[in-house]
């Protein structure tokens, strides 16, 4: 990598800068491979209100109306863990035999459960459930998969959950429905309580269900990071309007997991999302949206706010998200730049970095192998390795030029 250091000065001729759009405003201007100026000008509309319900910020609860709501009808289906046909039905021959002559629900999933806690032994071990079943060993994670696959081979509707084992830290656990509602099953520690009083059951804080809501439609939803959060959409337009709500309940949060149709190439994001996953994957990762070149944001949001086209998390002003396919950056001032600020950005071509940011650390730009200039204040401190990963030909050039998403050099 070679890096050439430039000053350029405050005063430029007139004519070679556009100015870049204010917070309120998410019009973004981009450049092309031939450095010409493409505003993307709007195109859909942003999501109307409606009469949805905000799941409750306590995620007990959030869990607890979620799945009343749905009832026993969803399709629970068998959570992400590997496990080969011919496993599935040894499991089952099992627990048919366990199982024999009992008819209630209710008593099935109380033999099943109680098989568990007296056979398996907490160890680390290979959780997925044949490996659980045959060694009778694993932590929480393999008994609940376990008693899913169990529950799953009787028909009884059953959901993985993780979240966090107050004070202790992260669990897995399950819900199962029997006797016309939902129950809370921690195989793990031999506990189970009725759904209902929340109260019986508060060390069990949920953070994620393991199930997909609404699948047969366009926009399939689940819980995750304790929103309502949508995670894939089947098809769209170029320009995806992220939905207000799903089933009567408001999405507040947009974290696929799933990769978004490949001709989508802008967002509308409404007032009603919150985040974009604290996990900070989905959208930043970028087999999930490599195409998205804009990004739109409702000014009645109050929980983001746009600049230049990134987006922010108005507390803090903490880096949200930044559209893939975006080829001029400017970012906001951040008294210090850590490592990972700015990663896997296989679009961005120029990066500005705002007066006020006062050190680039070791990696903190790093995987955009097509960056090729960024523009840094003269008093910022850039450590030799803050640019990992970039293109062959970068450099940086010194100088203020917030506001300026084009440069003719």
């Amino acid at each position: 990598m070679k890096i050439h250091y430039y000053f350029l000065p405050l005063c430029l001729a007139a004519g070679c800068f556009s100015a870049c759009s204010s917070d309120d405003d998410v019009t973004l201007l981009q450049t092309d491979a031939t450095t010409e100026n493409v505003q993307f000008e709007t195109m859909a509309s942003f999501p109307e209100k409606d009469k949805s319900s905000k799941l409750n910020a306590n995620s007990i609860r959030a869990v607890f109306t979620l799945l009343d709501k749905l009832g026993p009808e969803i399709d629970t289906g068998m959570p992400n863990f590997e496990i080969t046909e011919a496993q599935y039905d040894e499991i089952k021959e099992f627990t048919d035999k366990l199982v024999e002559g009992l008819e209630k629900d209710a008593d099935v999933y109380d033999k099943i459960f109680t098989w568990i806690v007296n056979n398996v032994k907490y160890n680390w071990a290979d959780n997925n459930p044949y490996p659980v079943f045959k060694d009778k060993q694993g932590v929480c994670q393999g008994y609940a998969n376990l008693l899913n696959t169990m529950l799953h081979t009787q028909g009884i509707p059953v959901v993985n959950i993780n979240g966090m084992l107050e004070p202790l830290g992260g669990h897995a656990w399950n819900y199962v429905y029997y006797n016309n509602k939902w129950w809370v099953s921690d195989p793990t520690n031999n506990g189970r309580w009725a759904v209902e009083p929340l109260t019986g059951y508060t060390h069990l804080v949920p953070l994620s269900v393991d199930i997909d809501i609404f699948a047969e439609s366009n926009y399939v939803c689940n819980y995750n990071d304790k929103h309502f959060n949508l995670k894939c959409v089947k098809e769209s337009d170029d320009a995806l309007v992220v939905p207000y709500s799903a089933g009567g309940i408001r999405i507040t949060s947009f974290n696929p997991s799933v990769p978004l149709p490949s001709n989508v190439r802008e967002l509308y994001i409404g007032s009603n999302i919150e985040t974009f996953g604290e996990s900070y994957v989905g959208l930043n990762d970028n087999r999930i949206a490599p195409n998205i070149e804009a990004v739109y944001l409702d000014e009645a949001n109050t929980k983001l706010m746009s600049h230049c086209g990134v987006l922010y998390y108005k507390k803090g002003s903490q880096l949200c998200y930044i559209p893939q396919a975006m080829k001029v950056v400017e970012l906001l001032p951040i008294a210090v730049m850590e490592k990972n600020y700015v990663i896997n950005l296989h679009g961005m071509e120029e990066l500005i970095i705002a007066p006020g940011t006062t050190e680039l650390q070791a990696y903190a730009v790093e995987n955009c192998p097509n960056l090729k200039r960024a523009y840094i204040p003269e008093d910022t401190q850039v450590d030799p390795q803050a640019f990992y990963g970039v293109h062959p030909d970068f450099e940086i050039v010194r100088g203020d030029l917030t506001g300026i998403p084009e440069i003719r050099m």
